[in-house]
């Protein structure tokens, strides 16, 4: 069977990813969110329980592979031959990528700023357990968003329906959405919107 590889695109910003994983603490105490970065040995791969703390990150369940697996198989050397250099797997069994949004300026290239979206991404061959809860998270990330429409550049029209796979949480839509000249961008000429559709 294929590979899944389902993906949601989402405006956070840092107090929605607190929001977001708070919600997760509550209905999956099991995840957890392990920073994506570069460690010197596999053991010092850093894990947080709030996504805020950590930005780039997987988010583990542990129920499906646990720290010490995660830490022993999914933990890798950087580049063939490095030494104390180590990156951990951001997508499998049991995994889902995060990317943050990230405040985003090109106003030098006849464009906008805003906020440039993140995502939820998964990766992963036929597996049951990990296909349910994937769609379990996504489901509370959608949950907690709001939908938006799309928004033409330069005209600034907004589409009647909604984008697909693409969801603002609440605190990115009040600082992002058409305020102080802000949008919700997720390239140069690809605009959102929750208003005026």
């Amino acid at each position: 069977m294929a590979t899944k590889a389902p993906t949601i695109e989402v405006f956070m910003t840092s107090v929605d990813e607190a929001a977001f994983s708070a919600v997760l603490a509550e209905v999956m105490p099991e995840v957890v969110f392990v920073a994506i970065e570069r460690v010197s040995e596999p053991g010092r791969v850093r894990i947080w329980n709030s996504l805020d703390k950590c930005g780039h990150a997987a988010i583990l369940n542990t129920n499906i592979v646990s720290l010490d697996s995660y830490r022993q198989e999914f933990v890798w050397p950087s580049f063939p031959g490095a030494v104390n250099d180590f990156t951990s797997a951001q997508v499998g069994p049991g995994l889902v990528q995060y990317l943050p949004s990230k405040p985003w300026d090109l106003r030098a290239y006849g464009s906008a700023r805003g906020l440039r979206s993140g995502r939820l991404a998964a990766c992963f061959d036929p597996d049951p357990q990990t296909a349910a809860w994937v769609s379990e998270l996504f489901a509370v990330c959608r949950n907690g968003a709001i939908k938006v429409n799309a928004m033409q550049w330069p005209t600034m029209r907004v589409d009647t329906r909604h984008a697909r796979g693409v969801y603002a949480w609440p605190d990115a839509v009040a600082c992002y959405d058409q305020t102080d000249g802000q949008v919700l961008m997720s390239t140069a000429q690809v605009f959102f919107t929750t208003k005026g559709a």
